[in-house]
């Protein structure tokens, strides 16, 4: 493209570096002038500013030319970027970043006033997306609502499903985007002897008022029998957070739309 536009440039500027210069009779003071000559004059001086008009119109067409050209080119290396970047970085990619929106915006070229059809990237908190290349390919016209939550692998790709213990116990019925509630796995505690004379070997909800009782009283030796009213309840008291979870450090997630 700049050898092009240095040959167009060159092109033009010779052209209007070529003198015109029209062949003009010289008269002497106090010689007669021949009408002719006077003629002649005029006529060559029209035809110089006929050769510099025709010479001017060279170079608007060169110019234009190189105008022309370059929109082209431009066009062809836009062309060119959006293949590329969509070959590295396809539209559906998910990134996790430390720069919130109007941060992150600029650091990708971005304008930080969204628009779901011009933006190429979207913040992935569940907003319209509707008209986006994305859109397009999956069917969904939001964007996936990642705030608060942990990315989870599928557990098949392509025609491989994942089957070593590993796998997402509820995989065979997900699909990109699906949520899952947050669980703690199936287990059992194992409680020891009470104080009381107490063996605690399960637990009763329908005993007592808001307790917990053994189904045994223990006897002594291996003697036992059903709890009575006097029996001293064993509690299992409740405590925690609010949620299950791993240890972690807060992202921002972004999603490629475009």
């Amino acid at each position: 493209m700049r050898k092009t536009v240095l040959t167009l440039s060159l092109t033009a500027t010779i052209l209007l570096a070529e003198d015109v210069n029209p062949t003009l009779t010289t008269f002497q003071a106090g010689t007669p002038v021949n009408v002719n000559e006077v003629n002649g004059n005029f006529e060559s001086l029209k035809q110089g500013i006929l050769d510099l008009q025709s010479k001017y119109d060279l170079v608007v067409q060169s110019l234009q030319t190189t105008v022309t050209t370059l929109e082209s080119e431009i066009a062809s290396l836009e062309s060119e970027n959006r293949s590329l970047e969509s070959s590295v970085v396809p539209v559906g990619t998910i990134v996790s970043s430390m720069l919130d929106f109007y941060q992150f915006a600029p650091t990708v070229g971005e304008s930080v006033s969204f628009s779901a059809t011009n933006s190429k990237w979207s913040p992935a908190d569940g907003r319209s997306i509707s008209g986006s290349a994305y859109h397009t390919s999956t069917g969904n016209s939001t964007a996936p609502d990642l705030r608060g939550m942990f990315l989870r692998g599928l557990n098949s790709i392509d025609s491989q499903s994942r089957d070593d213990g590993n796998q997402d116990p509820d995989g065979d019925n997900r699909t990109a985007g699906d949520y899952q509630e947050d669980k703690y796995k199936k287990h059992g505690h194992n409680i020891a002897k009470g104080s009381y004379g107490i063996v605690l070997a399960g637990i009763d909800l329908n005993y007592g008022p808001n307790a917990v009782y053994s189904h045994y009283r223990y006897n002594g030796g291996n003697t036992f029998s059903s709890p009575t009213d006097s029996d001293t309840a064993k509690a299992i008291e409740t405590d925690g957070h609010t949620e299950t979870r791993p240890k972690n450090s807060a992202v921002y997630y972004y999603i490629k739309i475009n």
